[in-house]
């Protein structure tokens, strides 16, 4: 996807399951009723330009977004109902940051902090989508989902044992936890590396 004057806001979206990994610094939303989910899904007719993509890394995204003139202007949180539980029990908590072009400060900097910290011990499993916005122009939309830590909470890196093809253990001993692909901006372009 290029970045090009047509893209307004960027919303770079993370999904917790667990809602003490919340940000603490960002604003807390109404929790979204049943059915809601099927209304907010119709009004955007996105676009897909990545597709659902494991073990992506977004710690370096939020550099590049920085680069090319975007700044943090809004980050709240919602907690929804998963519509893939027909007993409406299941719930996650989803943490919206906004990026848009314009001149001056970010928002209040411990959301910021809090951000790239998130980004830099996790990886995600990731979906990207061009939305529809105001006449000529659109937003895009970063959906990360499936939170795997990369670190355990004393700070010690993850590992795992890598597996051949018929899922036995290669290898002396475990490896630490990285991301398959990050995503980037690369010439004015959102992309997987």
């Amino acid at each position: 996807m290029v970045l090009d004057d047509s893209v307004g806001n960027i919303m770079l979206q993370l999904s917790f399951s667990n809602p003490a990994l919340i940000p603490r610094w960002v604003y807390h939303r109404n929790v979204e009723k049943y059915g809601q989910h099927k209304e907010r899904k119709t009004l955007n007719g996105g676009v897909q330009f990545i597709q659902q993509t494991q073990n992506v890394s977004v710690a370096d995204f939020l550099s590049d977004l920085k680069l090319e003139g975007y700044v943090l202007v809004d980050a709240s949180y919602q907690e929804r109902v998963d519509s893939n539980d027909h007993t409406r029990r299941k719930k996650y908590h989803a943490v919206r940051y906004i990026f848009s072009r314009q001149d001056g400060e970010e928002i209040n900097s411990n959301i910021v902090t809090e951000l790239h910290e998130i980004c830099r011990v996790a990886m995600w499993r990731v979906r990207a989508y061009v939305n529809p916005a105001d006449v000529g122009k659109n937003n895009i939309s970063i959906n990360c989902e499936v939170r795997i830590p990369l670190f355990y909470p004393d700070g010690q890196p993850i590992t795992q044992w890598q597996k051949d093809e018929k899922g036995k253990k290669t290898g002396d001993a475990p490896v630490q936890l990285k991301p398959t692909y990050c995503i980037r901006i690369k010439e004015k372009n959102i992309q997987l590396i």
